[in-house]
Formats: structure tokens, C-alpha cells, sequence
């Protein structure tokens, strides 16, 4: 199992300038000015037409064939595009802003995140609604100003009105007075749907609007903690990513400063670090998503209700017996508010069941990187004994790691070597050794050397000391094969 970067900062020379990430808030004062993507702190989301990236510069030659680590180095997307102008569910993609597929992905907090691309379109089809409604308004008032003008149409001259009954007795001119009326009650309702519209309809869909980014502020600071954790531990990996593939060069270059193998237990302590990380990230996710869908069906029935009480408002008073308007309340009176993020969930399952890559059951040894498992860091013995120290030469206990590439690092405890803290590195492959009595061995370094001067160490048992010593002996001046 490989997972996808999470690096903070690229250092591939082909983006040597990509952005450190910072959580902001998609939902800006100038929410809906254009805005450049905001980077994805796990990896470089590229379009599905772009080539594969180059290979990481962590990759050495010296004498091993580079392969692609896909744990550190950039997405790799695939290089057909989705057919079809809208969201493609069936290979995890979508289309983002700009209307160019990217890799669905949960858990970035950018604007390729898909729980913020969800609630990016919620707050757009809502806030459309709230401007149409807004316009509508606006509409109706303005009728309400200009149709009692149309009144000046229906004024009777006394030449012609005096042929005919006067007011109240049921004739002619009762009946021009009726149709201006009709047009004040006109007026009337318009004003008063003006009013509902203003009052209620946009006031709620504002009110849900706020929500809205209410809610993808929470969620990008929820986030915020756990990828800031990631992205730190990350950082250290790739320093001592980089430290090991120079101590590597350097050890070609027969420099013995450093041992290869120490760094890399530096590395795999890091990489415990980010698997806890990713657990803990992997868990909030879960946790996210869950609450996320339980606001998902709760903007639902309120989008829903708005709508209804619309049209029934409507129905009653402005368009009474529309066949649309019914067979409309019909279609709102089945709407299911759990279908759509059942839908959701159905269609990017993939992504939201393993956020940014992420499992429920993370493990570092399956992490891949530059050098692993190569000859260059790997130990051929472990184990326990006692090596004079102090002043005074006495014989404490001490824990011993023999590395391929002939060190023998001696640690006041097994815990140590997790840590990788030696108390002292001796390269041997330069040393002399003797046997002495009761078990002992006395290691000289010459000067220049890692260890430089005399160790004396002291095993179990004879049987323990000849193994030990073949071991050792093994390493004396030899160079281990890339």
C-alpha cells in the first residue's frame, strides 16, 4: 500500500514554487469574485490531461534503479480525460471551477475538496434563488408603481358618460369603474407578494446561505489541526529523506560520517509519527462526514420548505388553478431529503471512504521512499551486551546494532534504537580487533574515523562472542554491494 504526498512544499525541481498550504476560508468576503485554487496540502492536484510528473530528485543512481515512490512524490493523474461535459462519478473525478476535471478528493480543505465543492453548490443554487426572488420582488413593486398609471386610460369624459346610468345603478359605467378595481386589488397583491418575497423568501435563503459558510468554516477548521499535524511530521520526512540519500553519496564517495541506516531509523520514526497522524486524520474525517451528511439532509428540508411555502403562496394568490404550479407541488410534496446525499455518497464511495488516501487501518513499513530496504541501510545484528564506560572502566549493559555497511552502534537500551540515539558509532570496517578473556573483545579505531580510539565489550557467552566476531570480522574492510 502506497499513500499519496502529503507534503506541505513540493521540492521537485519541476514546481519548485509551490505554496506552503493555508486553510482559508473558501467562503471569503469576495466569495464570489474568480479566486486562484487554493493548494491541496496532500498533493498537487493536476488536470487529468497533464502529463506524469518527473521522477523526485530524491532518487539516486548509485547503482540502483530508480523506482517511482508514489508515498512521496507528486499525483500522478491519469492521462485520458473522462469523456462528458459534467461530473464523471465512476472514475473519481470532477469537475472543478474552472471546468477542468481533477481527482475527487475528501479531506484537502481546498477548493478541490469535495465536502467544500458540495457546499460551494449548495450556497450558489441558493443564492441564485435568494437574487431571483430578489429580482421578483423588486418586479412586482415596480408593477404596483406603474399599473395604477394605466387608470388614466379609463377616464370617461362627462360628454360621453352623461349618456348613460350614473354610478350604482348596475351599468356601463359601473362596469369601466369595476375593471379599475380589479386593477387596485392587482396592485394590492402584487404588493403583497413583493413583501413575501422580501420578507420571508430571501430572508430565509439568506439565513441558510449564512449557514452554509458557516459550516465549511467549521469544517476547514476542523481539518485545520490534524493536516497541519500531518504536513509537520511530513516535513521532517523529507528532510531526513533527503539527509539519507546524501549520506548514501556520501558513503559511495568512501566519506564515513554518517551511517546510512542510522538516518533511515530517523526516518521510520518520523513515518510512526505520520501514521498516527493519518489515524487520527482518518478518524475526524469519518467523523466529519457523518455530521456533514446529517446538515446535507437538514439544508434539504429547509430548501425544500422554502420552496413549498413559494409556491403555495403563489398558487393562492397570484396564479390560482395553474396546471404547472400544481404538478410543481406534486414534485416537491416526494421530495426525499435523504436521496441527494445518498446519491453523494454513492457516486465518490471511494474517495470518502479513504480521505486524501487514508484507511482505516494505516501502517508506516508499507510507506515506500528513497533507499528502502536497500543494502545501504540495512542492519545484519542485534542484540545485547556490556561495553566498558565512564572513567573508571566499568562494564555496563548495552544494546548493539551491526549495520551492512559496518557499523556497530552501542545504545544504553533497545528503546534507543528506536529513537536512534547511540552512545557511540564505531566504523569497524577500519578497525582491528582483539580477543581477550571472559568473553571480551577490544575494538581499536584509527583516527579520522567514526569511533576513532579503543572500545572493550564484553558478551553473555562464548558462543554469543564467536558469533558476534565472525560478524564483525566479516565487515573489516569490506564494501558492501549497492
Amino acid at each position: 500500500m502506497k499513500f499519496p504526498s502529503i507534503k506541505s512544499k513540493s521540492k521537485s525541481p519541476a514546481n519548485p514554487s509551490t505554496p506552503v498550504f493555508e486553510n482559508t476560508n473558501p467562503f471569503d468576503d469576495e466569495e464570489d469574485a474568480e479566486r486562484t485554487p487554493s493548494h491541496n496540502p496532500f498533493e498537487d492536484n493536476k488536470p487529468y490531461s497533464s502529463a506524469p510528473p518527473p521522477e523526485s530528485h530524491h532518487f539516486s543512481t548509485l547503482g540502483r534503479n530508480p523506482t517511482i515512490n508514489s508515498s512521496f512524490g507528486r499525483f500522478s493523474a491519469s492521462p485520458a480525460v473522462p469523456s462528458g461535459s459534467a461530473i464523471v462519478h465512476n472514475n473519481a473525478t470532477t469537475l472543478n471551477k474552472k471546468g477542468v476535471a481533477v481527482a475527487a478528493n475528501v479531506g484537502s480543505g481546498d477548493d478541490n475538496d469535495l465536502i467544500i465543492m458540495r457546499l460551494q453548490a449548495w450556497k450558489h443554487i441558493v443564492k441564485a434563488l435568494s437574487a431571483f426572488f430578489s429580482a421578483q420582488a423588486d418586479y412586482a413593486i415596480a408593477q404596483t408603481k406603474s399599473i395604477p398609471k394605466l387608470d388614466s386610460n379609463l377616464e370617461l369624459k362627462l360628454t360621453d358618460s352623461q349618456f348613460f346610468l350614473d354610478n350604482g345603478n348596475s351599468g356601463v359605467l359601473d362596469v369601466v369603474n369595476g375593471v379599475k378595481l380589479m386593477n387596485k386589488s392587482l396592485v394590492d397583491r402584487l404588493a403583497g407578494f413583493s413583501n413575501f418575497l422580501s420578507t420571508e423568501m430571501v430572508l430565509q435563503l439568506q439565513g441558510l446561505r449564512t449557514d452554509i459558510k458557516n459550516e465549511v468554516k467549521s469544517y476547514s477548521d476542523n481539518v485545520s489541526t490534524p493536516v497541519s499535524n500531518i504536513n509537520k511530521v511530513q516535513k521532517d520526512i523529507d528532510e531526513q529523506t533527503d539527509k539519507l540519500s546524501k549520506s548514501v553519496e556520501s558513503y559511495s564517495k568512501q566519506q564515513f560520517k554518517n551511517d546510512p541506516w542510522l538516518i533511515n531509523q530517523v526516518i521510520i520514526k518520523y513515518l510512526k509519527k505520520r501514521v498516527i497522524a493519518d489515524d487520527v486524520f482518518y478518524r475526524l474525517m469519518q467523523s466529519e462526514i457523518a455530521r456533514l451528511g446529517t446538515l446535507d439532509q437538514s439544508l434539504s428540508d429547509r430548501f425544500s420548505k422554502i420552496i413549498l411555502s413559494y409556491t403555495n403562496y403563489s398558487t393562492i394568490n397570484i396564479i390560482p388553478n395553474d396546471l404547472a404550479a400544481t404538478n410543481f407541488l406534486n414534485t416537491l410534496s416526494n421530495f426525499d431529503t435523504n436521496q441527494e446525499w445518498s446519491s453523494f455518497i454513492e457516486s465518490y464511495g471511494s474517495a470518502l471512504a479513504s480521505p486524501m488516501g487514508r484507511s482505516a487501518e494505516n501502517s508506516y513499513d508499507t510507506i515506500d521512499y528513497p533507499h528502502k530496504g536497500s543494502t545501504y541501510v540495512s542492519e545484519i545484528k542485534r542484540g545485547s551486551a556490556e561495553r566498558e564506560k565512564g572513567l573508571i572502566k566499568s562494564f555496563t549493559r548495552v544494546f548493539l546494532v551491526l549495520t551492512n555497511l559496518g557499523y556497530l552502534h552501542s545504545f544504553s537500551n533497545e528503546n534507543q534504537v528506536d529513537e536512534a540515539n547511540p552512545d557511540v558509532s564505531l566504523l569497524i570496517t577500519k578497525a582491528s580487533l582483539e580477543i581477550g578473556h571472559s568473553n571480551t573483545i577490544t575494538l581499536k579505531i584509527p583516527s579520522g574515523y567514526p569511533g576513532k580510539g579503543t572500545q572493550t565489550i564484553r558478551f553473555r557467552d562464548s558462543s554469543d562472542m564467536d558469533n558476534w566476531v565472525s560478524l564483525i570480522k566479516s565487515k573489516m574492510d569490506a564494501v558492501p554491494e549497492s
